[in-house]
């Protein structure tokens, strides 16, 4: 069986940690402080027991340490939830953590591993942290009522990434880690890397939420050795589920101030329950309007109707739009816009291919749209790496404030 203490020695350089209060709780949460890779984090273990009183304030002080630091924190979750046989005392001191987890929220990386059966206020502690790993198998809900795993968690957008193991998620958090800042207050390392076929460096690449919604690509990455948010549509249209896995790594992005590049390759809105999608696509489109950290929009395919408009456009808010040559933007798909404005030429029998070709190269072309200052740049898809590079470096020293406020309501 795994102890805590094999895993944390997993996930420290060389083995080596500083456990933290180790005369209170024997052993039923470990706390801890030691370098991963180049980033000093604190992490807990809270090993197949209740959050009491004791356990919540150990975990709680191992939090005020991370924020005096400003360090990344780690939580492994193995927990039935609070010990009701404390009562209020354990609620209230559970509550405090909460608090606790959420104050730095935004301020410090936090990255929960769930790792053993995670249930009740367990589970919202788990879910308070930017990232949320699960390894397969282990229980993950709320209230009982039928089995419900990490893996339906990872299926329903709540879990990020699932490992088979604790150690592979161990050397997962290593692997994101260093794609984050330290904090928000950071400045992000820039590391070595090697071209790859895609637009981020070679194996860089660490996917959120692939079994959520598959109809886009998002996750953290590197460009030119620059960390960065990847969000990639894949000439799919936008869903539901798709905005809401693009509206949640724009607001990581944006709370520690990474890049943000957008792949706009999209045909437009899903045909979906209107109310829900239209909900869906006003929190997408906020994210965008709302964040002030760099974004890059890139168009190599096709960009349709309102896509255009959320992903690459002005409303998108991208400092720069970047299209590669051939690539068609257009305001509705191109059979549309040829019915609608050729509809003479096709009721004198002229071939509908031909015309929908031409119209497309004629008006819709990635030249076209850099002439309507619709795009910034229009490069050969060979390019677009090194624009991209360029670009990130141009913009490295981007500031933008907003009107002050406590937040948008949408």
């Amino acid at each position: 069986m795994n102890s805590p203490s094999d895993v944390l020695s997993k996930l420290f350089n060389n083995g080596e940690y500083s456990e933290l209060n180790t005369l209170v709780n024997n052993g039923e949460v470990i706390c801890a402080n030691g370098d991963i890779g180049s980033v000093n984090a604190y992490a807990f273990y809270i090993d197949n027991a209740a959050f009491n009183v004791k356990n919540c304030k150990k975990i709680i002080e191992t939090y005020e340490l991370a924020a005096k630091t400003g360090s990344p924190v780690i939580g492994f979750y193995s927990s039935p939830g609070v010990n009701l046989n404390e009562g209020f005392e354990a609620l209230n001191e559970y509550g405090e953590m909460l608090n606790k987890a959420f104050s730095v929220s935004g301020v410090v990386p936090q990255i929960a591993v769930v790792c053993g059966e995670c249930l009740g206020v367990a589970a919202v502690m788990s879910n308070t942290a930017d990232v949320v790993i699960g390894v397969k198998g282990a229980d993950y809900y709320l209230v009982s009522g039928g089995e419900y795993k990490t893996e339906n968690s990872a299926e329903k957008g709540v879990a990020d990434i699932i490992c088979e193991d604790v150690f592979s998620a161990a050397e997962c958090v290593k692997a994101i880690l260093p794609l984050l800042p330290r904090n928000n207050l950071s400045l992000t390392e820039t590391y070595e890397y090697a071209d790859g076929e895609s637009i981020e460096d070679e194996g860089s690449l660490v996917e959120f939420k692939a079994e959520y919604e598959p109809s886009l690509k998002t996750g953290l990455a590197t460009i030119g050795g620059l960390p960065v948010g990847i969000i990639d549509f894949k000439s799919n249209a936008i869903t539901i589920k798709g905005a809401y896995k693009a509206e949640q790594i724009i607001k990581l992005c944006n709370a520690y101030n990474l890049p943000v590049i957008t792949v706009a390759d999209s045909s437009g809105f899903a045909e979906e329950e209107n109310s829900a999608l239209l909900t869906a696509l006003t929190k997408l489109s906020s994210a965008y309007a709302n964040s002030t950290t760099v974004k890059i929009s890139v168009i190599t395919k096709s960009c349709i109707g309102g896509a255009y408009v959320l992903l690459a456009g002005k409303g998108a808010a991208a400092d720069l739009t970047v299209a590669v040559n051939g690539a068609v933007i257009s305001p509705m798909s191109v059979p549309s816009a040829v019915a609608f404005m050729l509809s003479d030429e096709l009721a004198k029998g002229k071939d509908r291919t031909a015309l929908e070709k031409e119209y497309a190269e004629n008006n819709l072309s990635a030249v076209k749209a850099a002439e309507a200052r619709a795009v910034d740049s229009v490069v050969e898809i060979s390019e677009l790496r090194k624009t991209l590079i360029t670009s990130l470096k141009m913009l490295s020293s981007k500031r933008e404030t907003t009107i002050p406020r406590k937040h948008t309501v949408k």
